[in-house]
């Protein structure tokens, strides 16, 4: 959708292309004058199993980079928001019937948090301890637990969705929105 509020459709990304959602489209409504500003796709049942068939398969790929590049994609990610602020603020005021601040200030704590998170995917460190028996040592390392199924509310939708996918990117696990 741009950010002159004409009507377009947003497809689903799935497994590293667009595609339009079996499950038909849901219209993205304006509050100020209750005008559809686009469509959105919805995805069907088969096409969810693919997402996660597609992210599973991508797992390894992502869980195995380096957390330093894990990082950089979700600061890249912050920067091209950043980039594309007043647009977006514009885009979201329509979207939620917020006030520009309210969508700036949005769309900033989503930047935030993206980098955030892109800072802390090389903090994500394991730990040792002496163990009960001499000269055993305990060691407590995380590692990626798989796909995550990320869900949002409407109200907030840059900041949740940077928090949802911020963490589980950063952490090394793929997600589905």
């Amino acid at each position: 959708m741009s950010a002159e509020g004409m009507a377009e459709s947003v497809s689903l990304f799935i497994g590293g292309a667009w595609t339009r959602g079996e499950a038909g489209t849901r219209p993205v409504i304006n509050p100020a004058n209750e005008a559809a500003m686009g469509h959105v796709s919805l995805a069907s049942p088969a096409q969810l199993d693919h997402a996660i068939t597609a992210a599973t398969a991508a797992r390894a790929a992502w869980r195995n980079a380096a957390p330093a590049d894990r990082g950089s994609v979700l600061v890249r990610a912050a920067g091209l928001l950043r980039s594309r602020l007043d647009d977006l603020a514009r885009l979201l005021t329509l979207e939620q019937g917020k006030t520009l601040a309210e969508s700036r200030g949005e769309l900033t704590r989503a930047i935030e948090t993206l980098v955030w998170n892109g800072e802390e995917a090389v903090r994500i460190a394991g730990s040792s301890a002496p163990g009960r028996i001499p000269g055993s040592i305990r060691r407590r390392q995380p590692v990626p637990v798989g796909v995550v199924a990320a869900f949002t509310a409407w109200n907030f939708p840059a900041v949740l969705v940077a928090r949802k996918l911020g963490a589980a990117l950063a952490a090394g696990c793929k997600a589905v929105l």
